[in-house]
């Protein structure tokens, strides 16, 4: 534990009270630091005080004393006044349009009955991850990562490039609950980008997993159909003349279990896929019953 050397005159000062070294140590004890040692050094008496390693903000004779003089009552906490809502979150269009479709499943009815627990939720989940969670676990190269340099812990080596990593952390943590679990996100991930200002750019997606023993594939297609009908993109065959339309092609996502994944596809480009996720990603997240899962990216064409 760090221990804090302090001139015992100086510290009674900014308290606001004289203390004798019995008294001191009593005060120390009820609020949960330690009076170490009593030293003298050139003609003062020194308090060496042992406290948390977490308190960062006793690590100095300053810091020890507002503590102390608020622990005594000496002191009153500090009053605000709130004169604004405060920062404003901008939401796109893109965001704004696919949240209330998945969003609709939480709320319908609106009564919260325990039929109405069984919809999805939606979570958000951290932007930073492991290079283990953003790719081994999810069976996936490390090719394409955005990684930070001196990354302060192992949890936090890369920027996400998908939220499905995010979302199976938060399932590990929630198993427990009844089954099945539904749960989505819309939210930034980052891919590299030649040409561009950074190397980077943002994407935005939407990621849904239902966690389910039967494993609910048709679930999670029907949520796809769903949200490209509130875009207006057909099924193969545009809605308008001139309109984009989606297709559903055989995967490649290692992900994804062979067979049981498919790539979503518009106007002939990939944006994104679905299907049940490989028994391997599973026991890397350390989840027991199968999980089906949607990744679709909202940037698109023709600013839809």
């Amino acid at each position: 534990m760090p221990t804090i050397s302090c001139d015992s005159k100086y510290l009674f000062k900014l308290i606001g009270k004289e203390f004798t070294e019995k008294e001191f140590d009593e005060v120390c004890f009820q609020y949960g630091i330690e009076l170490d040692d009593v030293v003298e050094e050139d003609g003062k008496t020194i308090y060496k005080i042992e406290v948390g390693a977490n308190r960062y903000d006793l690590l100095c004779v300053e810091g020890i004393a507002i503590c102390l003089k608020t622990f005594l009552k000496m002191k009153e906490f500090p009053k605000y006044t709130v004169k604004s809502s405060g920062i404003q979150i901008h939401v796109g269009k893109d965001v704004e349009k696919v949240r209330p479709i998945c969003m609709g499943a939480v709320l319908r009815g609106i009564t919260f009955t325990e039929e109405s627990y069984k919809r999805y939720t939606e979570v958000i989940t951290f932007v930073l991850m492991s290079i283990a969670d953003a790719a081994t676990n999810l069976r996936r190269p490390e090719e394409g990562l955005i990684k930070l340099k001196d990354s302060k812990t192992l949890e936090f080596q890369t920027a996400r490039k998908s939220l499905l990593s995010g979302m199976m952390k938060c399932l590990y943590y929630n198993k427990a609950y009844p089954m099945p679990i539904r749960m989505f996100e819309v939210g930034d991930t980052v891919s590299l980008k030649e040409g561009s200002l950074t190397g980077a750019v943002n994407r935005q997606q939407v990621c849904a997993l239902v966690c389910s023993p039967t494993g609910l594939m048709e679930e999670i297609h029907g949520l796809l159909d769903k949200i490209m009908f509130c875009y207006g993109i057909g099924y193969k065959n545009p809605r308008k003349e001139g309109g984009p339309h989606y297709d559903i092609v055989p995967g490649n996502d290692p992900a994804y279990m062979e067979g049981r994944r498919a790539d979503i596809m518009i106007n002939g480009v990939k944006y994104g896929m679905f299907g049940v996720l490989h028994p391997e990603v599973l026991k890397n997240f350390e989840v027991d019953n199968p999980v089906v899962a949607l990744e679709l990216y909202l940037d698109f064409p023709n600013g839809l």
